[in-house]
């Protein structure tokens, strides 16, 4: 659970329900993590609907959960109608928007991922303009360039170093 914890906190970001939709059809280790995590979420929300756990305790205890949610909330729609699943992640979606405090979370979470998006798009071009040679582009402190160094290595399938 750590391991799919991590992919869908951190690099997960579907883009649209076609995204969504592709990796967890895909089968394999990703469509575990997001199944996983989505599917755990969307039991700690039904156990609240079912009066199992309080709203008030998952509220303050489970930012995590609006966090996953406002990542798929703008196109889970659209998911369900993909998957013919009209009841997928039903819950979390009762819990969070059914309170002014957890769509008010919810606007919360959409700015961060949004504000983290951002910050994704200009390491990628960055790490493009790397790519590309053209350091000279690049002013960032040094911890930064090794890790955008790191990422350009684990994308090029050759690993040659171009000289500058």
């Amino acid at each position: 659970m750590r391991e799919a914890r991590s992919y869908i906190g951190g690099e997960y970001m579907p883009a649209s329900a076609d995204e969504f939709v592709q990796i967890v059809s895909a089968g394999g280790k990703l469509t575990g993590f997001v199944l996983q995590v989505y599917a755990y979420w969307d039991m700690v929300a039904a156990f609240v609907l079912n009066g199992a756990l309080d709203e008030a305790l998952i509220y303050d205890t489970c930012q995590e959960m609006y966090y996953q949610y406002a990542k798929i909330q703008p196109f889970l729609g659209d998911v369900r109608k993909k998957l013919n699943l009209p009841e997928f992640f039903i819950s979390i979606e009762r819990v969070i928007e059914g309170s002014k405090a957890g769509r008010e979370r919810l606007s919360t979470m959409r700015n961060n991922l949004a504000a983290i998006a951002a910050v994704r798009a200009a390491q990628a071009k960055e790490a493009q303009a790397l790519v590309l040679r053209k350091p000279s582009a690049i002013r960032l402190p040094s911890s930064d360039l090794t890790s955008l160094l790191l990422l350009y290595f684990q994308r090029t399938t050759t690993h040659q170093v171009r000289k500058w």
